[in-house]
């Protein structure tokens, strides 16, 4: 057999492109050890996410150079994961993404059973889009509008193994990575899908790490906010006396800025109010619930002040010991203005029906005892109505009495017709 020399310079072009693509891979493997070391270190440090030493910001910087060394290991123009939503049953986009704006990432939501990031994370196996503009997968998604030409998918799964045995515990698909364009005009190819799968299960296990930490994040914000708009006072004091959390309500309260709060200092420094300060050190002292009531002064109107009724109760960690107290602090200013004014009107009204009754009892008494006729029928009469109008004015008290009634109860009052000639009363 042999070889002319076209033939053989052929062969030699080719042994080259070989070559070539033969270092290429050989670095590209080389890269890939390298990153797989540095997010093996990165998934122990998660895996220790427990102490409060780990930072989302940090994780999130992990993330985003992940993406950046995944795009450029596969020679991807964009990268990005989306995350399952168990309750919604759709596939959301989250930060931090390569080549898409945070705006365009918050409409990137898509339904669990369409499009290629469905099948992906429905069955568990990557997949490769060859043509975006064509697929009618990639069309669901809307792919080709937010400028993506061709991509491999593949799921994001995090393992649970015993620590003992290595034995698989769990197994669960959380969502999918994607890597979107090939550069140079390239097309994704079945090696791709090797190097990223090998690069998805440490990216699973950092992206789980950081959404659970979200969402702590998000309950801790939503109870801070709860907190924060309540109506009553709360303040929250650990073992060793420094304030954690002391709501706008009790701020104003106190006439305390955030700033003034802020930095868990002790409540004998923030808190000037001298029984408010023994109700918190008796609640603390004796790990028990203390039930008080405290004046504090209105800061707009010093002359003014508000009553609060505290009521103090324990706060136990997980381990059932007490870690500290809260106290709630109700305004019942309101109340005792209406105790005062019932108070009053009790007083008013005690006054009101003696003076009627004193007459009523006066004359009836004095008639009684007339048992010879001293006085005749004029002055007799005189004494009748002197009774009879003494009666209506208790009549009218009474009435008074119970449309007050009413109006506490939340009923209209009751009206009383009677006949009157207008030109007297003018």
């Amino acid at each position: 057999m042999t070889f002319d020399d076209t033939s053989v310079e052929s062969l030699r072009e080719r042994v080259l492109k070989l070559e070539a693509e033969l270092n290429h891979r050989s670095q590209t493997i080389t890269q890939l050890e390298k990153v797989n070391k540095e997010l093996s270190a990165r998934v122990q440090e998660a895996g220790e996410a427990a102490q409060p030493t780990a930072e989302l910001s940090e994780m999130e910087e992990t993330l985003k150079r992940m993406m950046m060394r995944v795009a450029m290991i596969l020679q991807g123009g964009k990268c990005l994961f989306l995350i399952h939503d168990k309750q919604n049953e759709e596939l959301f986009a989250e930060t931090p993404a390569l080549g898409f704006e945070d705006d365009a990432l918050k409409d990137y939501r898509i339904p669990e059973h369409a499009g290629i990031a469905g099948e992906c994370f429905r069955e568990g196996r990557p997949v490769i889009l060859y043509d975006a503009e064509t697929d009618d997968r990639a069309k669901a998604e809307k792919l080709y509008e937010r400028g993506i030409k061709n991509g491999v998918c593949v799921p994001l799964i995090v393992i649970k193994r015993d620590e003992e045995t290595n034995r698989v515990l769990d197994r669960k698909v959380i969502g999918v990575l994607y890597v979107f364009n090939k550069k140079y005009g390239g097309i994704f190819v079945d090696e791709d899908v090797k190097l990223l799968e090998r690069l998805a299960g440490n990216t699973a296990a950092i992206i789980n790490t950081a959404e659970s930490y979200r969402q702590i994040v998000k309950e801790r914000d939503e109870v801070i906010d709860t907190i924060e708009s309540l109506y009553a006072g709360l303040v929250m004091v650990n073992k060793n006396g420094r304030i954690t959390q002391m709501n706008a309500s009790a701020r104003e309260a106190f006439g305390l800025s955030a700033d003034d709060v802020s930095g868990a200092k002790p409540y004998e420094q923030v808190i000037s109010d001298e029984k408010t300060r023994d109700i918190l050190r008796r609640a603390l002292e004796e790990d028990t619930g203390v039930q008080d009531e405290v004046t504090l002064p209105d800061k707009d109107n010093p002359d003014q002040n508000h009553v609060f009724q505290v009521q103090s109760a324990l706060v136990r960690g997980e381990s059932g010991d007490a870690i500290g107290t809260v106290a709630i602090f109700n305004d019942i200013t309101e109340l005792r203005n209406v105790d005062k004014m019932k108070t009053a009107f009790v007083s008013t009204v005690s006054h009101e029906l003696r003076t009627p009754l004193t007459s009523i009892k006066g004359f009836i008494s004095t008639l009684v005892q007339d048992t010879e006729g001293f006085y005749d029928n004029e002055t007799r009469s005189e004494f009748y109505n002197i009774i009879d109008t003494e009666c209506d004015r208790l009549r009218r008290l009474i009435d008074d009495l119970l449309n007050v009634s009413r109006i506490e109860a939340g009923r209209a009052l009751q009206m009383n017709w009677s006949v009157f000639d207008p030109l007297i009363v003018v």
